[in-house]
C-alpha cells in the first residue's frame, strides 16, 4: 500500500508472441480474477499492447510501458522469438537486431539488475507441445517454421539460461507446459504468489462482484453473458478450444461434446468456451468472430432452413449472426 493509504499502482506485463494468443488471454482472465483479490493494498494491471491506444507515427516498443518499467513480466514462448525489430535496437555483440521477444526478456532483465529493488520479476514458460508445420509442399514456409524454431532452442540454450563453461549447467530457470489447461492452473498459482511476496501483504476478502441479478441459475444453460459467473469448467473449456484448434488445423473445424443430459454440456459451450474463444487472437490470424445457437428441438421443419433464419436473423454489433447475408434482398433462408 502507498504511503497515502491508496492502493498502489502494481503493473504486470505480458510479452506478445502471436502463436499464443491463448494463454495470453489466461494471462489477462487470471489478472483480472486477482484484481478484487488484492484491491485493498494494490490495482492490479496487465499491461498488454492491443489494450494499449497506438498510433501509426512511431513503432510498437516507443508506445507501450517497457517491461523493465513494472512489476512482473510474463514472458510466453512458444515456436518463434517474435518480429524483427528496427536496427536502432541492437546492441553491442548483436549480428542483427533483436526479435521483440528478445528485446522484451533483455529489458526486462537489465532493469532487474540496474533497480536495487529487484524489480521487475521476470517469469519464463514455454510451450513444449508440438508446433503447427506448413506442409512440405510449401517448401518457404516450411523452411522458415523451422528455422523459426531453432532459434527458439538456440535462445534456450543461450547464455541467458546456459553457463557455457560449466557443462551447460542452467543459470536461468523457465517454467514449461504442453497444454494450455496446465499453464492456466500452474500461472495462476504462481503470479498469486509473485504477488503476495511483493506487496508483503494478506489478499482482502473478495467483495461481491456480480451485479446482473441472481447468480442461480436452477435449471437453466448458463450463457454467454454469465462468463464472470461460470467457474469449475477452466480444463474442460480450454480442452474444447484446443481440440477445435487442432480441428480447424486438419481442415475440419468441428467439435462435438457429449455428455449425460443435464450435465453442463450446454454451460460448458456457451459460458466456458465461446467467451474466450471469440477474443481477437486467441486462434491465429482470426480477429473478428460471430457466433450463432441453433437448438434442433425448436427448428420447425428443415434444421439448414432453420440455421439460416438464425444466421441472418443475428445482430451484428453484438457478434451474432451473419446478417450481411440477407443485404441483397435476397431469401437467404431460401
Amino acid at each position: 500500500m502507498s504511503d497515502s493509504g491508496a492502493p498502489r499502482p502494481f503493473r504486470i506485463f505480458v510479452s506478445s508472441p502471436g502463436d499464443l494468443g491463448e494463454e495470453r488471454l489466461i494471462c489477462a482472465r487470471v489478472i483480472e480474477s486477482l484484481k478484487l483479490e488484492f484491491a485493498r493494498v494494490a490495482r492490479l494491471e496487465a499491461i498488454l499492447w492491443e489494450q494499449e491506444p497506438l498510433t501509426a507515427d512511431t513503432g510498437f516498443q516507443e508506445q507501450i510501458l517497457l517491461p523493465s518499467q513494472t512489476d512482473i513480466v510474463v514472458i510466453l514462448i512458444w515456436s518463434r522469438l517474435g518480429y524483427r525489430l528496427h536496427s536502432k535496437f541492437k546492441q553491442e555483440g548483436d549480428d542483427e537486431a533483436p526479435t521483440g521477444t528478445i528485446f522484451e526478456f533483455r529489458d526486462a532483465l537489465e532493469g532487474r539488475h540496474r533497480n536495487p529493488a529487484k524489480t521487475p520479476d521476470l517469469m519464463v514458460y514455454r510451450k513444449m507441445a508440438e508446433p503447427p508445420k506448413p506442409s512440405i509442399s510449401d517448401r518457404a514456409a516450411y523452411l522458415k517454421t523451422l528455422d523459426d524454431y531453432e532459434r527458439v532452442e538456440a535462445f534456450f540454450n543461450s547464455a541467458f539460461f546456459r553457463d557455457a563453461q560449466n557443462e551447460g549447467a542452467f543459470v536461468g530457470a523457465f517454467h514449461t507446459f504442453k497444454r494450455g489447461a496446465e499453464f492456466s492452473e500452474n500461472f495462476e498459482l504462481h503470479i498469486r504468489a509473485m504477488i503476495s511476496r511483493r506487496l508483503g501483504e494478506q489478499a482482502a476478502p473478495t467483495p461481491d462482484r456480480w451485479k446482473g441479478g441472481s447468480p442461480f441459475r436452477g435449471l437453466e444453460a448458463f450463457d454467454f453473458e454469465h462468463r464472470e459467473l461460470f467457474a469449475g469448467r477452466a480444463r474442460a473449456s480450454l480442452e474444447v478450444r484446443e481440440a477445435l484448434r487442432r480441428q480447424a488445423a486438419a481442415g475440419r473445424a468441428f467439435v462435438l461434446v457429449m455428455g449425460m443430459s443435464g450435465g453442463g454440456k450446454s454451460s460448458l459451450v456457451r459460458a466456458g468456451v465461446l467467451p474466450d474463444l471469440v477474443q481477437p487472437g486467441v486462434i491465429e490470424g482470426i480477429g473478428l468472430w460471430r457466433r450463432a445457437i441453433l437448438r434442433p428441438g425448436e427448428t420447425q421443419g428443415d434444421l439448414f432452413r432453420g440455421l439460416a433464419e438464425i444466421l441472418v436473423g443475428g445482430d451484428a454489433e453484438r457478434g451474432l449472426g451473419l446478417p450481411e447475408l440477407a443485404q441483397d434482398g435476397s431469401d437467404a433462408a431460401a
